[in-house]
């Protein structure tokens, strides 16, 4: 299954809007690595995961996995690509590949496994990325009384980002833990939850960074993101990150 989005470009903007600065211990700032986490939670991260795990978990109790209600133990894996069109000046390919195992308390389904990983780049005139990223979850909540499906896990992220008018790469590696992740249930968005971060890496030239933080799930597609005591709002459609 292939799709077609624009939301690739926003996100690389975003962070080469923020690539402005160095600060004194760090090789890149804490613009740079809010705007770094924010793309990590947006369409091809956290953002995408948690609407594809809930959006799975409904189907499958409704009878449209296969074609019939999926059963205790059930497991599949989906495997779908999302491209640019051929020949657009900014060019983007990511395959991704999720693993699902629904779980039960006795006959009754109440919980989602969920598996990814993926793979993607991007090129433009001025920039490029690639990156790749897995993530362990599970998706509870399944059973009729729940209000909302809640997520919980690991995800990573790792990649290379290249401006190319600087002649200048970052690559940079992510790991988030996401606790009680509120997913609404008949619109596949995240209203509320918590999560926390670290991030490392390099830049050619001028050495190396780590940050870590706090992150809380606002709703309407937006974060909050604590990089170095400041706190950032990061819009998770397009991979933004703007200082509060």
């Amino acid at each position: 299954m292939k799709r077609k989005s624009g939301w690739l470009f926003i996100a690389v903007i975003g962070l080469a809007a923020a690539c402005n600065e160095d600060e004194a211990s760090n090789s890149i700032s804490s613009d740079e690595a809010a705007a770094i986490v924010a793309v990590s939670l947006s369409s091809n991260g956290v953002n995408s995961i948690s609407s594809t795990s809930a959006q799975y978990a409904s189907d499958a109790l409704d009878g449209d996995v296969g074609g019939r209600v999926a059963t205790c133990g059930f497991t599949e894996a989906l495997e779908y690509s999302t491209e640019s069109d051929e020949g657009a000046v900014n060019a983007f390919s990511f395959d991704f590949d999720y693993a699902f195992e629904l779980k039960c308390e006795g006959d009754e389904p109440s919980a989602l496994g969920v598996g990814l990983n993926y793979t993607g780049d991007f090129t433009s005139f001025n920039h490029s990325f690639d990156c790749s990223g897995l993530a362990t979850l599970q998706l509870d909540g399944l059973h009729s009384e729940a209000a909302a499906f809640e997520m919980n896990g690991e995800y990573k992220y790792n990649g290379t980002f290249v401006d190319k008018q600087k002649n200048q790469s970052v690559s940079s590696n992510i790991v988030m833990t996401l606790t009680d992740i509120a997913i609404s249930k008949s619109l596949y968005q995240i209203t509320t939850g918590k999560g926390s971060y670290s991030i490392s890496g390099t830049v050619p030239s001028k050495g190396s960074f780590k940050y870590s933080g706090e992150i809380v799930f606002l709703g309407a597609g937006q974060a909050e993101v604590s990089v170095n005591g400041v706190v950032y709002v990061a819009d998770m459609n397009i991979g933004t990150a703007t200082k509060k």
